[in-house]
């Protein structure tokens, strides 16, 4: 994967298999009474004009970080900051753990 577009189709492709096999009645049991409806990043590229991430120093926390696409962006486009991913459902989390393996990005964690 050598451009985000790349990224993000794969990301898309995996949400797209995934969100149809998530009960929101059985996440409510399993993690209490939250929002769990994803809905997707449009807004990434904008967000990221706006920010100041060329530092080594700076630090991006995402809470409810589903797929993981706003922080893989950052981690993508800007190597030097660090970028971290806290998402409550663990089958969201993985496909972003997954990306991370494979895109050997080492400026990306998640919990």
């Amino acid at each position: 994967m050598t451009h985000f577009s790349e990224i993000d189709r794969f990301l898309e492709a995996q949400i797209h298999t995934l969100e149809k096999s998530l009960d929101i009645a059985d996440l409510t049991i399993n993690y209490g009474v939250h929002f769990f409806q994803y809905e997707s990043s449009s807004f990434v590229p904008e967000l990221f004009e706006e920010l100041n991430l060329h530092d080594a120093n700076k630090i991006f926390y995402d809470l409810g970080s589903g797929y993981g696409k706003v922080i893989l962006y950052g981690a993508y486009h800007y190597p030097k900051a660090m970028f971290k991913g806290i998402e409550i459902i663990e089958e969201r989390n993985d496909i972003c753990t997954t990306l991370i393996e494979k895109l050997q990005l080492k400026n990306i964690t998640t919990h």
